[in-house]
């Protein structure tokens, strides 16, 4: 879970780690995974999503697991900013990272993958598994009240009524194809569109069909990551309508 610290306005954010008390490289002498921490939210960064689920995606192919992947986007984000500071945007993007990361196991990696988009790969997470979490998700964005101040005179104010979008996907044990990591983000990004053009606060799942002779895919080609999977609305969404 991400450490938290308390500023002088009584805010919650991520806590970044003195460099003088991290383990040091033997080699190069540089804090180890301080680099893959984002500053701002205290999750991983994509140097840190880069060493770390690529590793985690095999192990789950080489156990014969099932492992899903959500790519997260921060619903009318820009708003923020634009309306009331981009202080303003850092303090929700804080908030909200550290729901992302409370709201998963600690096995989960959670990263922000760049702007107010974040990744989350859950190990030994099947696709009903993968939905649930992002329910929860869901639940935890929409109660998020940000205090946040004002950006001219330094008054406070609460933020609310917030949502994300979801793209998810998901490899199974048995999914005919040669299963990548790459492959999983495409699809997730593949739903992940579907979800923001239906009205965002929402989550929408790729998934892979068995062709009419076992083959994956829509056409009935074998996927390799390369046939287009179906894009399915969860079937009980919270987020906001």
């Amino acid at each position: 879970m991400v450490e938290q610290t308390t500023t002088t306005a009584g805010q919650q954010i991520p806590a970044v780690p003195e460099v003088s008390r991290m383990p040091r490289c033997p080699t190069c002498d540089q804090p180890l995974g301080y680099f893959a921490r984002d500053r701002l939210t205290g999750v991983l960064d994509r140097w840190g999503w880069d060493e770390t689920a690529p590793r985690a995606f095999s192990n789950a192919i080489r156990r014969n697991q099932p492992i899903a992947l959500l790519v997260v986007d921060v619903d009318r984000f820009k708003d923020i900013n634009d309306s009331r500071g981009h202080a303003a945007g850092d303090t929700v993007l804080q908030a909200i990272a550290t729901e992302l990361d409370n709201g998963t196991r600690h096995a989960d990696i959670v990263c922000r993958y760049g702007g107010d988009e974040f990744a989350l790969l859950l190990p030994a997470a099947d696709l009903p598994g993968a939905l649930a979490v992002a329910r929860q998700l869901h639940q935890r964005i929409g109660a998020l009240v940000v205090p946040v101040r004002a950006p001219r005179d330094a008054s406070m104010a609460m933020l609310d009524g917030h949502s994300i979008s979801i793209g998810l996907a998901a490899h199974l044990p048995g999914q005919p194809g040669a299963p990548t990591l790459d492959g999983l983000m495409l699809d997730a990004d593949a739903a992940l569109l579907v979800a923001k053009q239906r009205g965002r606060g929402r989550t929408y799942a790729a998934m892979h069909r068995p062709g009419p002779d076992g083959a994956n895919g829509l056409d009935g080609s074998d996927s390799a990551g390369l046939a287009e999977p179906d894009i399915i609305a969860d079937s009980a969404p919270t987020g906001l309508r």
